[in-house]
């Protein structure tokens, strides 16, 4: 386990150069759900998910179709991502809002409102072109005990 990554194991699909497409290895119920039933929240995901989900890793030149790995990430990733998809959009659209609001005469509060919310949104929207500051890596799983030689 390497430390400051979330990593998680995956099965490479298929290759493209020093990238690979992945499909993450569903996991069992951790315990704090039905052991019946397993994992509420996952199985809402699995009932709106498509079966073919593929994510594209970087550093995977080494892997064979069909290996299994793991697939890390660093642990803010996750967290940067949610703020700029949901927690900048906001705060952008409440911000521009005030702001309009407040610079505009009486007569024009709801329209400038609506303006500087619009004009807000577009600026935040421009975050959103911008490409990861890094991607998935691959690391090769480490072999278990049924993989091991008798």
């Amino acid at each position: 386990m390497m430390a400051g990554w979330i990593v998680t194991e995956a099965q490479v699909r298929t290759r493209e150069g020093d990238a690979a497409l992945v499909a993450i290895k569903p996991h069992n119920p951790c315990g704090n759900c039905d052991p019946q039933t397993g994992c509420r929240a996952m199985a809402l995901s699995r009932a709106f998910a498509r079966p073919d989900r593929l994510f594209r890793v970087e550093g995977a030149a080494l892997c064979q179709i069909g290996q299994a790995v793991e697939v890390a990430i660093p642990e803010g990733t996750l967290w940067r991502a949610g703020w700029q998809a949901y927690g900048l959009p906001t705060l952008a659209l409440i911000a521009g809002a005030a702001i309009g609001e407040y610079l505009a005469p009486a007569a024009w509060q709801p329209w400038a409102a609506v303006g500087g919310a619009v004009l807000s949104m577009l600026l935040a929207s421009l975050t959103w072109r911008r490409p990861p500051a890094s991607f998935p890596r691959v690391l090769p799983a480490a072999s278990t005990d049924d993989d091991a030689a008798p």
